[in-house]
């Protein structure tokens, strides 16, 4: 068999990933590229190869448990906080390495081999990752059972461990190398220490501190049907609310702890906010023109923590497919009311949603800490 399998240039990668997935089954490592450097990969059902990767690591690297997202890590983790949700569904995929502690292996980490299980939570401390690659991704949904990587490092860290083995062989243990396209980076994922709520970088990477505060901020998403008049106004009005109350520019709400969106059940991606809803707002200074419509995912519905919708036939929409996020959507309205859409009718029609916004928009930022 070849030591080098080509991903990135294959006009076949199903064909490579099925190969990659037989050769990982028969114990082997992979030896791969992602967006953060250079890691090697093993499946978590054979804890022989686990324990050779953990044989090979380098000072300072450690075995993370690779998951496709938030959602999966439901499944290995007792408890995730709010914090420790925000950084996972708005970090990742990426370069975001995540240390926790278990007492005690739960849930599906609870059914890996006894010998991955110590390996992984060596020190009672677990380290998780979503990295950014087309090709993990393609092993995760064909294969059964999550991946084990070595945490991620920069390429020149990998030839001077080849050159110090000695040796013409792979370095770090692995058995073949996949070309992926990756360029990865030479400053690596950035670890965050997770305790409950509070979090700390204890080592820094290719994400900033001052990103992941960002990203750890509380966020509002308003959401009505095309995401060119009720919503649009509803973001642009909140933002210059929190930043009078706040005593800050809109462009800072970010670095104070707040994060304002918002998007359509049915919207096309990229429209801009209506020429009505633009004017009305601009009257208060509030600059929606750069606005680009966007449609309403999952992975939004994610990361948010508050959605507030402007009709009750946009709530139950939402419900329909994701009745567990019945805990944080609600109506605009605090009486339940719809508001209407004003598209297709006049000036009057569109200053009169914009004030039933923002009547509902004041009882809001009451509630606001």
């Amino acid at each position: 068999m070849s030591s080098h399998i080509d991903y990135q240039g294959s006009e076949n990668r199903r064909d490579v990933v099925v190969d990659v997935i037989s050769r990982l089954a028969g114990g082997e490592v992979i030896q791969t590229a992602i967006d953060t450097g250079v890691v090697c990969v093993g499946w978590s059902q054979r804890p022989a190869a686990i324990e050779r990767m953990a044989g090979h690591l380098l000072p300072g690297q450690s075995l993370c448990l690779c998951l496709t997202g938030y959602q999966q890590a439901l499944d290995y983790l007792e408890e995730i906080s709010e914090v420790g949700r925000r950084l996972m569904t708005r970090c990742w995929p990426g370069g975001l390495q995540i240390e926790i502690g278990v007492d005690l292996p739960f849930g599906l980490l609870e059914g890996l081999p006894g010998n991955t299980q110590q390996r992984l939570t060596t020190g009672q401390k677990l380290q998780i990752l979503s990295p950014k690659s087309h090709f993990i991704r393609d092993l995760q949904k064909l294969l059964s059972g999550p991946l084990v990587l070595t945490s991620p490092i920069p390429v020149d860290k990998v030839s001077a461990a080849s050159e110090s083995s000695g040796s013409d062989s792979l370095p770090l243990g692995s058995d073949f190398l996949v070309h992926t396209g990756a360029p990865g980076s030479t400053q690596g994922p950035t670890i965050v220490e997770l305790k409950g709520d509070d979090w700390g970088v204890i080592h820094s990477g290719i994400l900033t501190q001052s990103y992941l505060k960002k990203m750890t901020g509380l966020s509002y998403l308003f959401v009505c049907t095309g995401n060119t008049c009720r919503s649009p106004m509803a973001e642009g009005l909140l933002r210059k609310m929190l930043a009078e109350k706040l005593q800050c520019e809109e462009a800072d709400l970010a670095e104070r702890g707040f994060l304002v969106g918002s998007a359509g059940v049915s919207a096309s991606n990229g429209y801009p906010a209506s020429p009505e809803a633009v004017q009305l707002l601009l009257d208060d200074e509030i600059d929606i023109s750069g606005h680009e419509s966007r449609q309403l995912t999952e992975e939004l519905l994610d990361q948010t923590d508050h959605i507030l919708t402007l009709t009750n036939g946009h709530r139950q929409a939402i419900l329909m497919s994701r009745p567990d996020l019945a805990g944080k959507i609600r109506l605009l309205s605090p009486e339940g009311r719809d508001v209407s859409d004003p598209i297709g009718g006049g000036l009057m029609e569109y200053e009169d949603c914009k004030a039933e916004i923002e009547s509902y928009l004041k009882v809001l930022l009451d509630e606001i800490d």
